[in-house]
């Protein structure tokens, strides 16, 4: 059984911006927001093609540059360098705990309450587990009327209030598709990922 795991980016006032998704720690797939579009559309385009701009400080050769392919396996802790020098917050979640996620975004106005929450959830889930079809459950409660009566069905690898674009799969790249609506979605993903040997990466914070 394979190991998803959801990257959350932020930006600096912890609104979501999109997902970068994981499968056994190999790339996914990335999602974007119309936000996200904008501020982070162009760089992952250019990571697709040529690599992420990676630096390492090595204590026998010193500052070392290099481009860091999707499919590599250092890709994550790359990612994760890379969004913390711009000033980016990002978060990491099992694949279970992300329609909460989802739903949280309607039901805590406060994004800093909102995060705190959910970094909250995720490190009790880490300790003991959690059950998230439950939290899912009282949140739509909060926010639904007769939620209580029956249960609501949760949506999947979706952001809220977003439709997924379309794409066509050109030389094991997907292309954007036509935009049809300013509130779109858009989805990018790579060729098949090998999956990666190294074991678990350490948790991704604030």
């Amino acid at each position: 059984m394979s190991d998803k795991q959801c990257l959350v980016i932020l930006n600096s006032e912890l609104q979501p911006l999109g997902e970068v998704w994981f499968d056994d720690d190999a790339f996914s797939h990335v999602m974007l927001g119309d936000d996200g579009e904008q501020e982070l559309g162009p760089w992952i385009e250019e990571w697709q093609t040529q690599g992420l701009d990676h630096v390492t400080d090595d204590e026998e050769d010193g500052l070392k540059a290099s481009r860091i392919n999707l499919r590599d396996d250092d890709f994550s802790d790359a990612l994760d360098d890379w969004l913390q020098t711009r000033g980016y917050v990002s978060l990491s979640l099992p694949e279970q705990a992300v329609p909460t996620w989802h739903l949280m975004q309607s039901a805590y106005e406060d994004p800093q309450e909102r995060f705190d929450q959910v970094v909250s959830l995720r490190d009790q889930d880490d300790e003991k587990g959690v059950d998230w079809d439950k939290q899912y459950q009282i949140l739509a409660f909060r926010l639904t009327p007769g939620a209580d009566e029956k249960p609501v069905k949760k949506t999947q690898h979706a952001m809220p209030d977003k439709k997924v674009k379309k794409t066509t799969k050109i030389s094991g790249v997907r292309k954007k598709g036509k935009k049809k609506s300013s509130k779109s979605l858009k989805s990018f993903k790579s060729v098949k990922s090998l999956k990666s040997q190294r074991g678990k990466k350490q948790k991704r914070k604030k």
